[in-house]
């Protein structure tokens, strides 16, 4: 499983707009993969509202886009340095706060291809993993990080509570 601890908050926006429609309290998909079904984002939309609301930003918006390996390791090498796939990036609007609301918080690039090959390592459903995936981008997005061993405790804490409100455990939460 790739270690979560690449993840980063990058700067400045790299995505387009296009799609993305600014509305408080809502999950809005940009891209999506042709054989994603929409029934699959159930999990996931519930998990980002949980991840919301644990943060004090229930009325925030932010733009999730499902993509492939390729996309993720473009975009981790231009605005990371790193050559290579990774999982989940954060691409926040604006400088983060931990209390948002009622603005877009930015962007989550999720690789669906990493995630299929995650989900099935841990032993659970690609639904289970992209809730995983959109709620630590979430917590990047309003500001928080695990770059010292303290930080990624406490965002590591509020990732697995968040995650068990919607009933997924997280068996790699170290």
């Amino acid at each position: 499983m790739t270690s979560r601890a690449s993840r980063s908050r990058l700067s400045p926006h790299p995505l387009p707009a296009r799609g993305r429609l600014g509305l408080s309290g809502q999950m809005v998909v940009t891209h999506v993969v042709r054989s994603l079904r929409q029934s699959r984002l159930r999990l996931v939309r519930r998990a980002a509202d949980a991840a919301l609301r644990a943060c004090g930003a229930k009325a925030a918006s932010f733009g999730l886009v499902l993509g492939g390996d390729a996309l993720l390791r473009q975009l981790n090498r231009r605005y990371l340095g790193h050559d290579r796939p990774t999982d989940v990036l954060a691409f926040p609007a604006s400088v983060p706060t931990r209390a948002t609301s009622g603005k877009e918080l930015g962007d989550v690039v999720v690789s669906l291809a990493t995630a299929r090959r995650q989900a099935r390592s841990a032993g659970h459903s690609l639904e289970a993993e992209l809730a995983v995936l959109t709620v630590h981008g979430i917590l990047h997005l309003l500001g928080h990080d695990h770059r010292t061993r303290a930080q990624k405790a406490r965002m590591w804490k509020l990732q697995t509570r968040v995650l068990a409100s919607v009933g997924v455990s997280w068996p790699d939460g170290n």
